[in-house]
């Protein structure tokens, strides 16, 4: 993926593709996540925590709730309207380990 902006049909292509890797294993930033959904507006691909670590999850007001796996809400646009550094930083899980860029 280059630097420059994507058109409406290329955004639309690549969350097309993200979609197609819900329920994948990624890395980012040396943690294994599960991608979970693929938002529209504004772009943002939600991963999960793939460890056994809870974290207190917060209600709609910000009051504390309850335990689970903690969520990553990471842009897939820069301000810019680019793909993101950090859309660029996931990396797919194989089976043997071994990583490949999204």
């Amino acid at each position: 993926m280059d630097p420059t902006t994507p058109t409406p049909a290329e955004l639309a292509e690549l969350l097309a593709q993200l979609r197609a890797l819900i329920g994948q294993s990624v890395r980012y930033q040396g943690m294994d996540y599960t991608i979970r959904d693929v938002l529209e507006a504004p772009p943002m691909l939600v991963l999960q925590g793939a460890d056994n670590n809870t974290e207190i999850q917060a209600d709609n007001y910000g009051q504390p709730r309850s335990l689970g796996t903690g969520f990553l809400d990471l842009p897939i646009l820069d301000e810019r309207g680019c793909v993101s550094a950090e859309l660029r930083l996931i990396t797919t899980v194989q089976a043997d380990d071994a990583s490949d860029p999204v």
